[in-house]
């Protein structure tokens, strides 16, 4: 089972040649992959960190790495539609991998995007430990979230709930 995300080509999207500059490939890659992680409860708060089912995880996943092919060129005002699914997950890793196909349904594109999964060795002062989600539906992070002064952030294993969420395939 894939998810699917479905983008509508727009006038900044393209180059001098009115085709789709390569770094959107790449965003909308990330925009599907946090719809998918929306879509199974994990949602990025303003500051980048997840929050699971309405709760502060005080961890994150953030871009480590990004690959992405093209095949045909697309242009403005196109539909496109990225087939998402989880290539390869390891204990502090999650490949998403991404196919943008167009109306036709040709391969236009194809990437991966690796999320490395983090979290933070301490509380910041001043910060509750464990809270509830706002309302707010934020965007994709696409770097690193900012991190108070004088609070380290390390790699983590994946979670066992989280994991989960997230098999293989699917």
């Amino acid at each position: 089972m894939h998810k699917d995300h479905t983008v509508r080509v727009a006038w900044d999207d393209t180059d001098c040649t009115k085709r789709i500059y390569l770094g959107k490939y790449i965003k909308w890659l990330d925009d599907a992959a946090t719809e998918f992680l929306r879509g199974r409860g994990l949602v990025f708060d303003m500051e980048g960190w997840l929050w699971l089912d309405g709760n502060e995880l005080n961890e994150s996943f953030v871009v480590g790495e990004y690959s992405m092919r093209m095949f045909k060129t697309s242009g403005f005002d196109e539909v496109l539609t990225i087939k998402l699914s989880v290539k390869e997950r390891r204990s502090r890793v999650i490949v998403f991998k991404g196919d943008i196909h167009d109306e036709k349904g040709d391969l236009c594109a194809s990437g991966t995007l690796t999320y490395i999964y983090i979290k933070r060795r301490a509380e910041p002062a001043g910060r509750q430990k464990k809270g509830k989600l706002n309302d707010h539906r934020p965007g994709p992070v696409v770097s690193p979230p900012s991190k108070p002064s004088g609070t380290p952030i390390v790699s983590t294993d994946i979670p066992e709930n989280i994991a989960k969420l997230l098999p293989v395939g699917k």
